[in-house]
C-alpha cells in the first residue's frame, strides 16, 4: 500500500500532465503529409525502422525517461527512565536512492513515396 505522500504526488503529476497528450497528438498530426526526409532533418534518425507491410516503413523514436528517487533515512528514538537516569537508544533505517523510469515512443508510418500517412505515440 502506498503512503499518502506518494498518492498526493501522483495526483499532482496527473493533474499537471492531463493536457500533455493533446499537445503530443497535435505535434504528431502536424507531420501528416510531410516527407520522411523532413522528419529526419527535424528529429534525427529513428531509433528503429520497420516495414509497414505495404512497401513503406515505420519510424520509431524511443526516449528513455529516467529520474532518481533520493535515499531516505528514518530514525526512531526510544527512552526509558530507571533509577533517576534516562536511558535511550536510536535506530536509523536507510532506504538507498534508486532510478525509476519508462520509455516513451513516437511512431510514424511512411508510404512507399516517403510521405508520412499515420502516427502513434505511447508515454509522455
Amino acid at each position: 500500500m502506498k503512503g499518502p505522500l506518494f498518492m498526493a504526488t501522483m495526483g499532482l503529476v496527473i493533474l499537471l500532465t492531463v493536457g500533455c497528450g493533446e499537445d503530443i497528438s497535435q505535434v504528431m498530426q502536424s507531420w501528416i503529409g510531410h516527407s520522411y526526409s523532413e522528419l529526419m532533418a527535424s528529429w534525427g534518425p529513428p531509433t528503429q525502422v520497420f516495414s509497414d507491410g505495404k512497401g513503406g516503413q515505420i519510424f520509431v523514436y524511443a526516449y528513455n525517461r529516467l529520474w532518481i528517487r533520493p535515499g531516505v533515512a528514518t530514525t526512531a528514538y526510544s527512552a526509558n527512565a530507571y533509577g533517576g537516569y534516562v536511558y535511550g537508544s536510536a535506530t536509523t533505517v536507510y532506504s538507498p536512492a534508486y532510478v525509476q523510469g519508462y520509455t516513451a515512443y513516437r511512431m510514424f508510418w511512411i508510404d512507399s513515396d516517403g510521405i508520412i500517412y499515420s502516427w502513434a505515440w505511447r508515454g509522455l
